[in-house]
């Protein structure tokens, strides 16, 4: 996609725009790669083995402890530790494939 001759007008003041909407667009697109390789990085490294480590050690208690609780307030404690750690893994995972599609998205856009 050729930019060099499209101007680009705020819609709110009808002024030119300093930034193109594509400029805009690769950045955001270029941060969500970023966030990717960092996470990914991360996953990579001894340290977020510990805490992966930890995270499915709590998990495994946490429904240990759903098997042989009888008290409401232990069980829902328990649901809501897992659920906590459960997102967090999640997050890992959106991130990576935010980072993918982003990748994608910005190939895209420059061919």
């Amino acid at each position: 996609m050729n930019k060099d001759n499209i101007v680009q007008f705020d819609p709110d003041t009808g002024e030119v725009a300093h930034e193109s909407m594509y400029d805009i667009q690769a950045r955001e697109l270029t941060v969500q790669i970023t966030e990717s390789d960092s996470i990914r990085r991360m996953t990579k490294s001894d340290g977020w083995r510990l805490v992966s480590d930890y995270i499915s050690e709590a998990q495994a208690s946490c429904m240990d402890t759903l098997k042989t609780a009888v008290e409401v307030n232990q069980i829902v404690r328990a649901q809501v530790k897992f659920k906590a750690y459960d997102e967090i893994l999640r997050f890992i995972d959106d991130v990576k494939v935010r980072g993918g599609q982003a990748e994608e998205a910005l190939k895209s856009m420059r061919e």
